[in-house]
């Protein structure tokens, strides 16, 4: 939806708030702590409102971001919507910012949590790790732009701030459940492996990518300690399971949203709102669990186990290049 589309939408959706009709410019200044004249362009749409912004008039004035952003019917009458888009002017940040509608309309709820199973890592947990991030972009490019020219990792550019806004999004949720594979850690080499055997990476900047990793499997080490977002008093549950999954699995399971979010190749997403596709997903889920071992927290053996894996796996499969 363009942004002026939206707008269309979020104006009289906002001035239902404000049956008097007056006055109601100073109480949205307050609001949003902005001076009249910039919500009076916000409005008008000669300024764009930020995320942020949006998020504080749902949460302050009940509006739906759902509705307003996705649109009322739009999950109605298909069970899936897919969010493929294989034209060329299509850019990384489009598929990125695709894939964290779900995020934002999460947090409308008082109390948002998701839910994630993944074989590879938990990129919303690490993704302001710039070199993991620009690997994800190259993956992106090959898998989706059928790009194949050998460019020096550290030359791909990345917005550094919008992925740190993806990751601040993220922990703002009450609560987050993982489920990575045994095999997290042996998965990632193999990416890396593979790029390598093409010719798209290159010894150096595998050995560059074994430290990002080291330091990765530390925060996450850190994590598990704990049970939180380091800094936040966010709940974070880790658990690891002997079983790989074909896609990554996001749900969301909110007051006032229910989604779930598949990630394929790489940022594309299909995602769906049908109650019943919703539902079944979910019993996947809670299977998937049943088969996972906590390692957060009280899952003290299990996690010696996980992490003794995870760096053996590292070295044996990028210790000798």
């Amino acid at each position: 939806m363009e942004y002026k589309e939206m707008l269309q939408k979020l104006v009289p959706a906002i001035e239902k708030n404000f049956p008097e009709g007056k006055g109601y410019i100073s109480k949205l200044s307050r609001i949003l702590n902005l001076t009249n004249r910039t919500v009076s362009r916000k409005l008008r749409g000669e300024v764009q409102f930020t995320a942020d912004e949006l998020l504080t008039l749902a949460n302050k004035l009940n509006i739906s971001l759902d509705n307003i952003s996705l649109g009322e019917d739009k999950y109605r009458h298909a069970m899936f919507l897919s969010t493929f888009d294989w034209s060329p002017e299509t850019d990384y940040q489009d598929a990125i910012t695709e894939a964290m509608t779900p995020y934002l309309l999460a947090l409308e709820s008082p109390y948002p949590k998701f839910m994630v199973a993944t074989s590879t890592y938990a990129d919303t947990v690490f993704y302001d790790l710039e070199l993991l991030a620009k690997f994800d972009y190259l993956k992106w490019l090959y898998f989706n732009k059928g790009y194949n020219k050998s460019i020096p990792l550290a030359d791909y550019q990345i917005d550094r701030d919008f992925h740190k806004k993806f990751d601040d999004i993220v922990k703002r949720f009450r609560e987050s459940t993982y489920i990575v594979s045994i095999n997290m850690i042996s998965n990632i080499a193999e990416e890396i492996l593979y790029f390598y055997r093409i010719k798209l990476l290159t010894r150096d900047e595998i050995k560059e990518l074994k430290k990002t990793l080291l330091y990765k499997l530390s925060i996450m080490e850190k994590i598990c300690l704990t049970g939180y977002y380091p800094g936040t008093n966010k709940i974070i549950n880790l658990f690891f399971s002997e079983m790989n999954l074909p896609n990554d699995i996001i749900i969301i399971d909110t007051d006032n949203i229910k989604m779930v979010h598949i990630t394929a190749f790489f940022h594309n997403t299909i995602m769906s709102k049908d109650n019943d596709t919703i539902e079944i997903i979910k019993h996947w889920y809670q299977t998937y669990l049943r088969t996972a071992n906590i390692i957060s927290v009280s899952g003290e053996m299990n996690r010696i186990k996980f992490f003794q894996k995870q760096y053996a796996d590292l070295e044996t499969k990028l210790g000798n290049l």
